[in-house]
């Protein structure tokens, strides 16, 4: 990937706009990985994550986001209709944000050079263009984070979230979450809150839930500690009370719900990492993600073993490794960087 030199140069990008929508796994992994090669470009992407979401608006805001820029140009352009791309519809991918985006810079200029010219300091209203704000954590870092409306955040590893700079002031509380987090959320009934995770949407008034995400897993996870939860999809929906569950089969788009220990299952806040009935390859993904080092098998089958099993954070890879191998026919070897499980036995 390139360095860029404007917020609109993003929007050109076909994988940028994956990233912003949530619904490409590898395009989040890829610019994640590419901010943490380039820290110098955080404000230019933030500033174009917002830019993308003012694009991406709904029906009845999309308007105003454009008549924006029209008080901009005042009279420096013919009257033309508004355009604007409504998130809700499937006329929203990528070709039109390119479109968007080109017409925007154009739009930007000409107002600029209005504004320079006649002194119209109208312009500086242009504040239907919400910022937002990312926090993400590294591999084996957790971060907790009180949010403008008070809510708090406890980010895990290898994780990234996106809010609303003011949001305290704006009439929707709106996040995306690509990880795993534990949110606690601040009651206020008149603006409900929203956890979009790719196609998934989690909203609550206010109560406590633990939302897995990570976009090298198959599926998601939502988790109601306290509280009432409602989770959406394209095809389904759900409603969560306390101790409840949906998972999200990403490859099946299917919901599938159920009871748990919610507070064993977000222990990963305390120092634990606990897996129910998962199997091995859910729980290499979660590990990828708390280490640096890829986790393969040599026998596909190997990772359909199936876990119960807890650790303490602080365990080593070759520890939690030895443990997963122990009273199996496994063995695991470290080797550029990378864990593989084998048989020790073929069979």
């Amino acid at each position: 990937m390139k360095v860029y030199s404007t917020a609109s140069e993003f929007l050109l990008d076909d994988s940028f706009c994956a990233y912003c929508l949530g619904t490409d796994p590898t395009a989040q992994h890829s610019w994640e990985q590419w901010l943490q090669a380039h820290p110098g470009q955080q404000a230019l992407f933030n500033e174009a994550v917002s830019l993308f979401h003012s694009l991406n608006t709904t029906d009845t805001q999309a308007p105003e986001n454009w008549r924006a820029f029209e008080q901009l140009l005042g009279n420096t352009a013919p009257q033309q209709d508004a355009i604007y791309i409504p998130l809700k519809r499937r006329s929203l991918y990528p070709r039109m944000i390119r479109t968007a985006a080109a017409c925007v810079a154009g739009l930007l200029a000409a107002g600029a050079a209005y504004w320079m010219f006649t002194g119209n300091r109208q312009a500086t209203h242009l504040a239907a263009v919400e910022t937002y704000d990312t926090l993400r954590t590294r591999k084996g870092e957790q971060k907790r984070i009180s949010l403008p409306d008070n809510s708090t955040v406890v980010l895990n590893d290898n994780s990234t979230l996106i809010y609303p700079h003011d949001m305290e002031r704006s009439p929707r509380r709106n996040v995306r979450l690509s990880g795993e987090a534990v949110f606690h959320v601040q009651p206020d009934a008149s603006r409900p809150f929203t956890v979009q995770t790719g196609r998934l949407k989690t909203t609550v008034l206010g109560t406590v839930f633990n939302v897995n995400a990570y976009t090298n897993s198959s599926n998601m996870t939502i988790t109601v500690l306290e509280g009432k939860v409602g989770v959406a999809s394209q095809l389904d929906s759900a409603t969560l009370l306390r101790n409840q569950q949906v998972q999200y089969d990403l490859h099946r788009h299917t919901m599938t719900s159920s009871a748990v220990d919610a507070e064993s299952l977000a222990d990963w806040r305390h120092g634990k990492m606990r897996f129910r009935e998962n199997t091995l390859a859910q729980i290499a993904a979660s590990l990828e993600n708390r280490f640096d080092t890829l986790i393969r098998f040599r026998q596909p089958e190997i990772a359909q073993e199936l876990y119960t099993a807890s650790f303490e954070r602080r365990a080593s890879l070759a520890a939690i490794a030895e443990v997963l191998c122990m009273n199996r026919n496994l063995q695991f070897t470290i080797q550029n960087n990378t864990l593989w499980f084998s048989y020790r036995n073929m069979h």
